[in-house]
């Protein structure tokens, strides 16, 4: 796990990508993972004309707190209002969770759109398994940061109601194998899960694609791409 991190930040320090457009797309990673693993999308949107912004952060080993200053302080060298007409949020997975709760702290009047792949917004089987068995307190780390900040995104409704929201979801695991209960989900996320969301959302789909190829499918892009354009996949 920690090769993999290593590889997927590589020491990554957050910058405006194709700075001179004027929509801009923050994008966050999940959890065990970094912007690196985000290549592939960022490419793909920076080639459709958006300015790019990925954040780095402690997502696997740190804090509560940790992560969401983290996230506050990377975003702090953006004039959302005067450099950029629009901005959209784009969260793989507990990505989408962090970025929400940014959503809820800032009413950023330029934001415009907001899209989750694969964010377990009804949770995962694991989470409840580690939830049931361990009592987190307010600022966790590790296993427990997601199931603490997940709590924090649905408790917090989205102040900018203008903000359009979609889901995407997958119903492919990686061995092609349901989970013990028989319900459909992407390897890591339940389906359902992925689009449970309620708020905001004008838009939902679900591809036959897993955990890892939601941010790696060309179509994913497209999809995501029409949805900053004209609010649907």
């Amino acid at each position: 796990m920690l090769k993999y991190l290593k590889e997927a930040t590589k020491g990554w320090n957050p910058y405006i990508e194709n700075s001179d457009q004027d929509e801009l797309v923050i994008i966050c990673h999940g959890w065990i993972s970094g912007p690196v693993k985000l290549n592939f999308l960022a490419d793909f949107l920076s080639k459709k004309n958006y300015s790019i912004f990925r954040l780095n952060l402690s997502t696997t080993f740190g804090t509560v707190s940790k992560i969401l200053n983290e996230a506050n302080s990377q975003l702090e060298s953006i004039d959302f209002g005067k450099s950029y007409k629009k901005v959209h949020f784009l969260g793989h997975s507990f990505g989408g969770i962090i970025l929400k709760i940014l959503l809820n702290k800032d009413d950023w009047k330029t934001t415009d759109r907001f899209v989750t792949l694969g964010t377990p917004w009804g949770s995962t089987p694991f989470a409840k398994k580690v939830e049931n068995m361990i009592k987190f307190k307010d600022d966790p780390s590790l296993f427990g940061n997601g199931i603490v900040l997940l709590k924090q995104a649905l408790n917090n409704p989205i102040k900018n109601k203008n903000i359009k929201v979609g889901l995407i979801g997958g119903d492919k695991p990686y061995k092609e194998k349901k989970v013990d209960d028989g319900i459909k989900w992407d390897g890591t996320v339940p389906t359902e899960s992925a689009l449970s969301l309620k708020e905001n959302v004008v838009d939902k789909k679900i591809m036959h694609l897993n955990h890892t190829e939601l941010i790696n499918n060309k179509v994913v892009g497209v999809m995501v791409s029409n949805f900053f354009n004209r609010g649907k996949f």
